[in-house]
């Protein structure tokens, strides 16, 4: 049976109200055995559909803001953010972003705010088109600290 998301289901509680329901409980980190077997993607799902909202532009503009910072450490915690919130985001969000990180990795200068960049490009998964991340092939991978090469032939690879 497809599910009917905001239409009554034969039972008392509709499909999209049990289902923000248990998405709910599963992105409070609550453990219902309905939200278990939902899984991530079902969350993400429910976001794309706009059925669960995705995160505030005023946070989305305050990352913008952040990853662009003087400051390494500022850069490297606006990354890090984007990496805590990777299951809210919609699909222009995460398109929005993905494209945000890989300008701000092809001109970072501290390995450590970089590495976070591409960890938050990872973590954001198939929301990272290649059209979004194509920017990385500027980085010269040979000269990367530590594994971070590594990060860009795999964000590459997709």
């Amino acid at each position: 049976m497809t599910p009917s998301y905001g239409r009554r289901s034969s039972g008392s509680i509709s499909s999209r109200g049990f289902l923000e329901h248990s998405a709910l409980i599963q992105l409070s980190g609550g453990r219902s055995p309905a939200a278990g077997k939902l899984g991530a993607g079902l969350v993400a799902l429910l976001i794309r559909e706009g059925i669960l909202m995705s995160v505030s532009a005023s946070r989305l503009l305050a990352f913008m803001r952040n990853v662009a910072a003087p400051d390494p450490k500022v850069r490297e915690s606006a990354a890090d953010e984007v990496t805590d919130l990777v299951s809210v985001y919609s699909l222009a969000d995460g398109r929005v972003l993905a494209g945000v990180l890989a300008a701000a990795a092809e001109c970072e200068t501290d390995p450590a705010a970089l590495e976070a960049q591409l960890n938050a490009i990872i973590q954001l998964g198939s929301l990272a088109e290649p059209e979004m991340v194509a920017r990385l092939r500027a980085l010269d991978i040979e000269r990367l600290p530590g594994e971070l090469g590594d990060y860009v032939e795999d964000i590459l690879e997709g």
